[in-house]
C-alpha cells in the first residue's frame, strides 16, 4: 500500500510526539513512526524544569493536576558542604519518563496524526519512505522528513549531517527507589567519580541518576561512594537500572532541503543539564514555524540559539567533573554567597542573561573561592 503525509517523523520519542503535535497546529498531516510501542522508556533523570513545562505549555500540551511531583529548585552538595536555590519563578516537576511518554501520545493521538508502531524504516530518498511493520509492508510519500530518532540517527547517517563537535561520551545510569524524598530540591552529589543526582517521581518513588566519565564504574559502587545518600537508599526497594551514553555533539546544520533533525539526532546537550526535554520541546515549535513558512533556513537558525545557553552550562558543568579537585572549594565558595549560585539557576533557566550574570558575580565567587 502507498500513502501521503505532509510530514514523514522517524522516532516516536519525546522529541518525535512534540515535533508532530506542534507540525499538527498548523495543519500538516503527520505519520509517526518507530519500532517501539508507547509508553517507550529511557534512562533519563525524569524532571521537567520550570523552562521545560513552558516549552511544553507552548505546545498546546497542558499537565493534568497532581500529575509528577514539584520540586522547588536545586541543591549542590560535596564533602559535606552544600549550596541551594529556588528557581526565580514556578517549579520543577519530577515525572516518570513512561508517564510523560504516555501523555504526549494521548494528546498527539487526539490530533491529525497516524502512528506506525513496532515498525522499521527504509529511507528511499528525502520524500518517499518504505515503512514495514509484522504485517504490513507500505510506501510512504512525503514533504518533509524530520529525524526524531536519538543520538544514533538512521536519518542523520543517512543524508550525511556532519558533526561540528562532539567530547567523548559520559554513561549515565538510572534506577528508581521506593521511597518518600527528603527534600523538595533536586539533590546533586558531586564526587571524583561523577555526579548523583535525586529527585522524586511520585509520592513514594524517587529517581536516581549517575553520570560518570569512566564506562568502568558500577552503579552500586558509585552510590556506596556517598554514605548518607547510600544510607538512606540501602533498604528501599529498587526497580530496573538503566544505562545511556550523553555527551554535548553539535552538528554543522541540521537540515537539509525537505529534511530536518530534531531532538538528540540534531545534537545533544550532556545530561547534567536537565535540559533535553525543553530543547526538544522548543526545536518543535521552532521547526513547525519553519514548516509553515516552507523554508527550513529560518529553524537552522532558531535551532542553533535553542542549543547555545545549554550547551555553555553544560561546558561549565564539564569543567568541575573534569577536574574534581576544583568541586569543594567552588561549592564551599558558592555556600558562602547563595546570590551567586541563585543567579547562575536563574541563568540557566533562561531568567536572566548568563553573561551578565557570571559578569556580576564573578568578584564575589573568586573572592570567596580565596576563602574556600
Amino acid at each position: 500500500m502507498s500513502a501521503k503525509y505532509d510530514a514523514a517523523i522517524i522516532g516516536g520519542g519525546p522529541a518525535g510526539l512534540a515535533a508532530a503535535i506542534a507540525l499538527s497546529r498548523i495543519g500538516a498531516r503527520c505519520l509517526v513512526i518507530d519500532f517501539k510501542r508507547p509508553p517507550i522508556d529511557k534512562a533519563c533523570g525524569e524532571g521537567l524544569m520550570p523552562d521545560s513545562l513552558g516549552a511544553l505549555a507552548a505546545l498546546g500540551v497542558h499537565l493534568p493536576a497532581g500529575f509528577g511531583v514539584a520540586f522547588k529548585g536545586i541543591r549542590f552538595n560535596c564533602k559535606g558542604h552544600a549550596t541551594a536555590a529556588a528557581f526565580p519563578q514556578g517549579v520543577g516537576l519530577g515525572v516518570q519518563r513512561t508517564a510523560l511518554h504516555q501523555l504526549l501520545y494521548e494528546h498527539a493521538s487526539n490530533e491529525n496524526i497516524a502512528f506506525s508502531w513496532r515498525s522499521k524504516v527504509e529511507i528511499l530518498d528525502g520524500q518517499r519512505l518504505i515503512v514495514r511493520s509484522d504485517t504490513t509492508c507500505d510506501t510512504i510519500d512525503c514533504h518533509w522528513l524530520i529525524g526524531a530518532d536519538g543520538q544514533k540517527s538512521y536519518v542523520r547517517q543517512f543524508f550525511g549531517f556532519e558533526e561540528v563537535g562532539a567530547i567523548p561520551p559520559r554513561v549515565g545510569f538510572r534506577r528508581h527507589f521506593y521511597c518518600s524524598a527528603w527534600s523538595e530540591m533536586v539533590e546533586v552529589y558531586w564526587s571524583n567519580i561523577g555526579q548523583l543526582f535525586i529527585g522524586p517521581v511520585s509520592a513514594d518513588e524517587i529517581c536516581v541518576a549517575f553520570l560518570a566519565r569512566s564506562r568502568s564504574v558500577k552503579f552500586d559502587d558509585a552510590l556506596r561512594a556517598f554514605p548518607g545518600v547510600w544510607e538512606r537508599l540501602a533498604k528501599a526497594t529498587a526497580g530496573k537500572l538503566m544505562g545511556a551514553p550523553t555527551t554535548n555533539r553539535v552538528l554543522k546544520r541540521v537540515a537539509l532541503n525537505k529534511v530536518a533533525l530534531i531532538g538528540d539526532a540534531s545534537g545533544s546537550v550532556d545530561a547534567a543539564t536537565g535540559e533535553g526535554m525543553a530543547l526538544s520541546f522548543r526545536q518543535a515549535a521552532a521547526l513547525s514555524d519553519a514548516i509553515a513558512h516552507g523554508d527550513l533556513s529560518a529553524y537552522e537558525a532558531r535551532h542553533k540559539a535553542i542549543m547555545r545557553l545549554p550547551l555553555r552550562m553544560a561546558r561549565i558543568m564539564l569543567l568541575l567533573d573534569r577536574f574534581p579537585g576544583a568541586q569543594e572549594p567552588v561549592i564551599k565558595a558558592l555556600a558562602r554567597n547563595p546570590q551567586t549560585f541563585s543567579r547562575l539557576l536563574s541563568a540557566h533557566v533562561g531568567e536572566q542573561s548568563l553573561v551578565r550574570a557570571l559578569a556580576t558575580e564573578a568578584p564575589s565567587l573568586v573572592w570567596n573561592l580565596a576563602f574556600a
